[in-house]
């Protein structure tokens, strides 16, 4: 074989590579519809792909389930499916709090230490996301919306928390995700507050390491209110394991991003594995009067940017968690 015909080899193997990762992508994305009836579907990236960047050798996409209007949700799993020490990282509850994605993108090129596996939830609320705003887009408050302690009441609209506890099908995707995973530990990102939350003891040593770590202060995260179905709570109540919420700033630094991802892998590492017990049962929803009208957001949608840069990091309206 020539050189020219080397040269013009290469030049033809490249487009298919990347016909190869499209063709992934477009797996993904066209599953998701399918995966509301038919539960978590896992698409392996392709093992043939050799990328300058790709340092990971087990890295999985998992369709959990789809928005309410029908965007897709996935979680990405890194690191060896058989260690025994799981995080699992949610970087977006509320739509108009983007930061946390950031990391996440971030995380997905992190070299995972050995005996970790870790589960990226990028976002649990797409359509808020692209509306930018705080709720669903049946204007429900995901993190009021958890079947633990969950209650009807409500301080303002901001808050609103569903007809009944989990009747969204991004609550419902979220906890079907962790029942299959069973992680020891869950960080759920947030703004605009700047401190983690140390408002439970059985999470307090673990938010002061992260929290020092990433150079946040440690404090109290109150609600409007009372914390009523929060995701964490209901965690910290039906598994061994434990959740916690980072607050971060408005805007988040290169270097904030950085240490941020560092101290992820950090607590990852000294995780205590938990025995797979399945979790406490949930009480049945109590009946409740039925819930006022409540818009559906008509903001224009503008795409969430597919590359995303922390400087450039928009900034939320500042909420309680």
């Amino acid at each position: 074989m020539t050189s020219s015909d080397r040269h013009r080899l290469g030049r033809t193997e490249q487009p298919a590579g990347r016909r190869l990762s499209a063709a992934a992508r477009v797996l993904v994305a066209g599953t998701a519809l399918a995966a509301l009836g038919a539960g978590m579907v896992e698409v392996p990236v392709a093992a043939t792909e050799k990328v300058a960047t790709v340092r990971q050798p087990v890295v999985a996409t998992s369709i959990i389930g789809a928005s309410v209007r029908g965007r897709g949700l996935t979680a990405v799993r890194i690191g060896d499916p058989r260690a025994t020490r799981t995080l699992l990282v949610l970087g977006q509850m509320h739509g108009n709090e983007p930061a946390g994605r950031y990391i996440v993108t971030a995380m997905r090129s992190a070299r995972v230490p050995t005996g970790v596996q870790i589960w990226l939830v990028s976002t649990l609320n797409p359509d808020g996301s692209v509306a930018n705003t705080r709720r669903n887009a049946r204007a429900v408050d995901l993190n009021r919306n958890f079947p633990y302690g969950w209650r009807s009441d409500f301080s303002s609209r901001l808050y609103y928390p569903g007809q009944y506890a989990a009747s969204e099908p991004e609550t419902r995707a979220f906890i079907a995700l962790v029942a299959r995973v069973k992680p020891d530990a869950i960080v759920s990102f947030h703004q605009a507050f700047n401190a983690v939350d140390d408002s439970n003891p059985k999470t307090a040593r673990w938010a002061r390491s992260i929290a020092k770590q990433i150079g946040l202060p440690v404090t109290r995260v109150s609600c409007r209110g009372k914390c009523a179905g929060t995701m964490t709570s209901w965690f910290n109540a039906r598994y061994p394991g434990w959740a916690l919420t980072v607050e971060l700033p408005r805007r988040v630094s290169p270097a904030m991003q950085r240490r941020t991802t560092a101290a992820l892998l950090r607590t990852a590492v000294a995780l205590t594995p938990h025995p797979m017990v399945p979790p406490k049962p949930n009480p049945p929803p109590k009946p409740t009067p039925p819930a006022p009208p409540t818009p559906i957001p008509t903001a224009t949608l503008t795409p969430v940017p597919t590359s995303p840069s922390p400087t450039e990091t928009p900034d939320p309206q500042p909420a309680r968690p």
